[in-house]
């Protein structure tokens, strides 16, 4: 059986969805937030930063009038053979093109024409503001994944049947930064990304690939696994069955260090408002990929890269 197909599928807006709980106020809850930072340890709260309540005015800006729903562009193509000997075969191949994910950017930043510039400062839409951010899609890239599965199944004697599969995947992005991410001005020549990409397939994490916030990418993007499953028909309708699987191991995000300063070619670390107070141009740095915090090559989903897994069930 030779067997091809192509498919456009639409996502539905539900509550895992960054969407259902965006707020245009980072972090902030829609209220008024007043944070004090002692930069130098000394024990005097020296930094004072406030965020903005969200007004009626920012909240008009909150979404952009042309947002819709994410789409995926699917192509298949597969052959499936039954050989003598009660030995089957499928093999397929699949490509998807993830387009228009939900994103973010800051419509108050205004930042510099080209990379290796400093940052400007905030003001365009309220001087008295620091970010302040749109939903919106990601037209400025999308997410390409290949995909390569073999299934290979038998039935042997004595009630015995077994069953492998190989999947090779390859990812990547195509397009270019957000355009409000820090990291299209301090490196942007880094945007090539082939594993990196739950941030930018699950939506709102591609406007700042500086954070630190280096975390497992999932299962969705790992280049290989290998599964291999029998099964046994017992008496008395008694059926054995195990697997077994070996895949390649989850990554936590580019490694980082911390600078004892700010390079002062993209300006300062603090950008100070029209109203006196200021806001901070980048986030604090945590993470497992970060050399220097207590975190790193931590783990919050332990899941070995092989596992064995014996099942028994009893049907009466």
């Amino acid at each position: 059986m030779l067997r091809a197909f192509y498919g456009r599928v639409h996502e539905q807006v539900n509550g895992r969805d960054p969407i259902t709980t965006f707020s245009p106020n980072p972090d902030a809850n829609n209220r008024l937030r007043r944070e004090l930072y002692d930069a130098n340890g000394d024990g005097i709260f020296e930094q004072e930063i406030i965020t903005p309540a969200v007004t009626g005015a920012i909240s008009a800006l909150a979404f952009d009038p042309d947002l819709h729903q994410p789409y995926l562009d699917e192509f298949s193509v597969g052959f499936a053979h039954q050989f003598p000997g009660q030995v089957s075969l499928d093999i397929s191949g699949s490509r998807r093109y993830f387009t228009d994910g939900y994103a973010e950017v800051d419509i108050n930043g205004i930042y510099p024409d080209g990379p290796n510039q400093p940052f400007v400062g905030f003001g365009r839409v309220d001087p008295a503001r620091g970010r302040v951010m749109q939903q919106t899609n990601t037209t400025w890239s999308k997410v390409v994944v290949t995909n390569l599965e073999a299934i290979l199944a038998k039935n042997l004697s004595n009630n015995f049947q077994v069953m492998a599969s190989l999947t090779r995947q390859w990812q990547h992005l195509d397009g270019t930064w957000n355009p409000t991410d820090p990291a299209r001005f301090i490196q942007p020549n880094a945007f090539e990304n082939n594993r990196d990409l739950s941030r930018h397939l699950f939506g709102n994490g591609d406007d700042n690939s500086l954070d630190g916030a280096g975390a497992e990418s999932g299962v969705a993007f790992r280049p290989y696994s290998v599964r291999m499953a029998g099964q046994y028909f017992a008496p008395w309708d008694v059926r054995l069955a195990a697997s077994y699987v070996i895949q390649a191991g989850g990554y936590l995000g580019p490694v980082q260090i911390q600078n004892p300063s700010g390079d002062p070619i993209f300006g300062p670390g603090t950008v100070r408002l029209a109203n006196g107070t200021t806001q901070p141009h980048t986030q604090w740095n945590t993470g497992a990929n970060r050399l220097n915090n207590a975190l790193y090559l931590s783990r919050f989903n332990r899941h070995p890269p092989r596992a064995f897994q014996l099942t028994l069930a009893y049907k009466f």
